[in-house]
Formats: structure tokens, C-alpha cells, sequence
């Protein structure tokens, strides 16, 4: 997992999900630019920093606002399914990329963790 971290193959996907991805997205969905870059930025932006840094602490702050993510926006999303029902499933799914990324960052961050949690227990440290 250190080389994945090493090679900074998820900090590319998460920027190419902020800038390119949702703007494609929001742009074929609502025909606007830019919205779906800003929102992706907030949501994703700490997530970014921190993936830079490349350190396990770091990754441990990524899964927890991870969580924190994809507990929100499936909570909006059935939340907008139960008040409206199927007529407005359009603008509903268009936050289905936004859940799907979160939780790519909080599995990452975990498999990060975890098998950083291996490595001590096999060299005896815990």
C-alpha cells in the first residue's frame, strides 16, 4: 500500500474527480460549469491535502471525514427519495459520484490503515 500511496495514484484520482469528472458531470446534467468543480472541491479538497502528505495519520483523517461523507450524502439522498419519492430521482442520483468517491477515499484510507496495523503487530510493536 506504500507504493500506492508513493506513486500518488489516489491523489490523481481525486483531482481528476475534482476538476475534470464533476464538471463533465454537472455540465451534462444542469449545463452549467464550474458548480460541480466547486462543490467536488469542498467536499474532496482536505481530502487532497491530505493524501499529499502521504502519512498514515493522514490517511486515518481521510477515512473519518470519509465516513462522515458518505454518511451525509446517503442520509440526503434517502432523505430526498422519502420526501419526493421518484419524480425528482434525476437530482438525486446526480449526488450517486460524489457517495461513490467518498467511499473509494474512506475503503482506501482503511486498507492504509489496516495494513499498517499488520506491519506492527508482525514486527512485535503491539
Amino acid at each position: 500500500m506504500k507504493e500506492f500511496l508513493r506513486r500518488g495514484t489516489i491523489l490523481k484520482i481525486n483531482l481528476l474527480f475534482i476538476f475534470v469528472f464533476s464538471n463533465i458531470w454537472e455540465f451534462v446534467l444542469t449545463g452549467e460549469l464550474f458548480n460541480g468543480m466547486i462543490l467536488s472541491f469542498f467536499l474532496f479538497g482536505p481530502s487532497v491535502f491530505l493524501w499529499y502528505v502521504k502519512s498514515v495519520r493522514a490517511a486515518m483523517l481521510v477515512t473519518l471525514i470519509s465516513i462522515f461523507e458518505v454518511t451525509l450524502l446517503v442520509v440526503f439522498i434517502s432523505q430526498g427519495f422519502a420526501l419526493v419519492g421518484l419524480v425528482a430521482s434525476v437530482k438525486l442520483i446526480s449526488w450517486l459520484p460524489y457517495l461513490i468517491m467518498a467511499g473509494f477515499n474512506a475503503i482506501v484510507g482503511l486498507r492504509v490503515y489496516a495494513r499498517y496495523k499488520v506491519g506492527k503487530i508482525e514486527r512485535g510493536e503491539l
